[in-house]
């Protein structure tokens, strides 16, 4: 029984980890994208 709840947290903390750095890296390809548009004029567009 300890077993299994010990498998289920680690299962949780792992689908933690994995959306955490998702939107690590989303959010830094987004600040690029961000950065890049901002850099050209407004009359580029």
């Amino acid at each position: 029984n300890l077993n299994e709840r010990t498998e289920k947290l680690n299962a949780t903390v792992d689908a933690t980890e994995s959306l955490k750095s998702t939107a690590m890296s989303l959010s830094s390809r987004t600040g690029k994208l961000v950065e890049k548009y901002e850099k050209k004029k407004w009359y580029n567009f």
